[in-house]
């Protein structure tokens, strides 16, 4: 049941594709996470995504589709 979910300036470099069963993500913020390398195909599972924030994440070079519902990225 995990909304909003809080990873800025950690030294992730890659989210687990567990990712898309947080089906009630609103908000997913990985603001300076500059090692992350790509973002799972299951985010496109996060129906309910409205914020995916990735200001300084310059290390992606895989994006996935993301859901219809994204208001801000």
């Amino acid at each position: 049941n995990i909304r909003y979910l809080y990873l800025n300036g950690t030294a992730i470099e890659e989210l687990p594709s567990s990712i898309g069963d947080l089906r009630k993500l609103i908000c997913l913020d990985l603001v300076g996470c500059n090692r992350l390398k790509n973002l799972p195909s299951a985010v496109s599972k996060l129906v309910c995504l409205e914020k995916l924030s990735l200001s300084g994440c310059s290390s992606i070079t895989e994006f996935p589709k993301v859901s219809n519902n994204l208001k801000e990225l």
